[in-house]
């Protein structure tokens, strides 16, 4: 009887203290756990980080940048990318080359340099804006066909080239028309003075500028501009004119049937322009 009580009141002080050893440990972790949180400034990232600043928006080419598209995060120095900028105040006025995705930290490649492009304090050269191994080349193009005065530089165009010519099988003696698609995929890149990534006062502002003009400059290979140059002189050699289709959004397809111009190929005259042998 007494040799069980005395067990008893053992196992009673192991509890006790079992349980006393359980709050030590406890109190211990807490107080290393925010120690550590307070040494490693925030316990988010290790080591030393650099203030850098990314685009908080998407951002397109040819776009000048404002306070309101950047921010600056802290990021691990091995993460920080050459050519990085530390404040917004660096980039704000600059132009990309490229176009900048949200969270994309912005590098001096992908603006203009400090002090070519800063200095614009309207529309950016349109040099900016064509691309390495590409052309801009202007053509007149009737503004009612061309899509109602709302293109916008940025847009996807079909060039479409129509023309008047005398037909021999036309016993009329009238003359006849011709249509064709001569250029697929080709990107706006000005409409008169207002070029992609233009400071228009208000968007009512910018759609009556585009309205009122009648030359249109599009981005291409040399080859397309060759192609564009032609169908400009074709135009007025065969009483036509020059109309552009626009394309729907993210839409890269072409119409096979349609000429297509190799950059290593001849240079195509107005009858092959429009592959009417007719015309010859």
């Amino acid at each position: 009887m007494i040799k069980g009580m005395a067990l008893k009141g053992g196992n009673r002080f192991s509890l006790i203290l079992g349980i006393g050893l359980g709050i030590v440990a406890a109190v211990l972790i807490a107080v290393y756990l925010t120690g550590a949180k307070t040494d490693g400034g925030g316990g988010t990232v290790s080591g030393p980080s650099t203030p850098v600043v990314v685009s908080s928006v998407d951002i397109p080419q040819g776009t000048k940048i404002d306070a309101s598209m950047v921010t600056v995060k802290d990021f691990p120095e091995s993460n920080v990318l050459l050519g990085n900028f530390a404040t917004i105040e660096e980039v704000v006025g600059q132009v990309t080359t490229i176009r900048v995705v949200a969270g994309e930290q912005i590098i001096a490649d992908k603006v203009t340099v400090t002090g070519t492009g800063a200095e614009f304090t309207g529309s950016p050269p349109l040099a900016l804006i064509v691309t390495e191994g590409m052309r801009g080349t202007s053509v007149e193009v009737n503004t009612i066909v061309g899509a109602g005065g709302n293109l916008r530089p940025g847009d996807y165009v079909d060039v479409i080239l129509s023309i008047a010519y005398e037909s021999e099988k036309d016993i009329s003696g009238g003359k006849n028309q011709a249509s064709t698609i001569i250029l697929q995929n080709m990107q706006v890149a000005a409409i008169d003075t207002s070029i992609t990534g233009g400071t228009a006062d208000s968007p009512d502002d910018q759609k009556e500028a585009d309205a009122k003009a009648t030359t249109v400059t599009l981005l291409g290979t040399p080859t397309q501009s060759e192609v564009l140059a032609l169908a400009d002189m074709c135009r007025l050699n065969f009483e036509g004119r020059i109309a552009l289709a626009v394309r729907s959004y993210g839409d890269k397809g072409t119409v096979g049937s349609r000429g297509q111009w190799p950059n290593d190929g001849p240079t195509p005259d107005c009858f092959t322009l429009m592959g009417i042998e007719g015309l010859r």
